[in-house]
């Protein structure tokens, strides 16, 4: 066998007879080309340019938005094996404890929640299918929107729905029920709901709301809620 290059391509020689083994001259004193050892030369990885900060952070964008290898796992269905559970003081930070577990959980929305509080803050049993939070600024308008899928259960405690402190109570069973509420700063919120089922609520407290405090206050008889929180200087 003829010998090879480390990179796959077989040297050039030249006829031994009519060259100078020494001087590595051929054809009579013309130069041609040198003589090529059988032994493998030592090969060097090429030097590549420097790349600039613009083009790095390209290569990394690209990276980013490169289609999922296949077989990979899929985020969006990772939920799908997350459960969530708490058994410890309250997270109201009120006296007391609690415990819950729910198949999935976060601050937007949960699934198969189930729930038992004793302290200062909450006191009662909670269990719901599906809770989904959501809110949205129109302007200065702060604007939050509950629902719930078939809850049921009873609440007494001092912290109170419209996140006042002060008293509350109620219980119930619901099919399914939304509430929204508008707040404004400096001005007051209003909160209005509707559900299917038959529960009762009431509520009264204060909260600041970053200008002052407001008196907040609650009530929701079988199908309708009404709530409002109103500035204490405005009265």
């Amino acid at each position: 066998m003829g010998d090879t290059r480390i990179d796959g391509t077989t040297p050039r020689t030249t006829d031994y007879d009519d060259c100078d083994e020494k001087t590595l001259v051929c054809g009579g004193g013309t130069p041609k080309e040198k003589l090529v050892s059988s032994e493998a030369e030592e090969w060097h990885a090429p030097e590549l340019p420097p790349q600039k900060p613009a083009e790095i952070a390209t290569v990394a964008k690209n990276m980013s938005t490169a289609p999922p290898v296949e077989g990979a796992p899929d985020d969006s269905e990772a939920w799908r094996d997350h459960t969530f559970h708490h058994a410890g003081t309250a997270a109201d930070k009120s006296p007391g404890v609690e415990a819950e577990a729910a198949f999935r959980k976060n601050d937007d929305y949960s699934l198969f929640d189930v729930s038992a509080k004793a302290s200062l803050g909450h006191t009662g049993i909670q269990g719901s299918v599906g809770h989904a939070h959501l809110t949205h600024d129109f302007g200065p308008v702060d604007v939050a929107v509950n629902g719930d899928v078939g809850s049921a259960g009873f609440d007494e405690g001092s912290h109170n729905a419209d996140e006042s402190w002060g008293v509350h109570a109620g219980g119930g069973a619901v099919a399914y029920g939304v509430d929204a509420t508008a707040h404004l700063k400096g001005v007051g919120s209003v909160t209005v709901g509707a559900s299917a089922g038959v529960a009762v609520e009431a509520s009264i407290g204060l909260k600041h709301d970053g200008k002052g405090p407001e008196l907040c206050g609650r009530i929701g008889l079988t199908v309708f809620t009404f709530g409002a929180c109103i500035p204490l200087h405005r009265m």
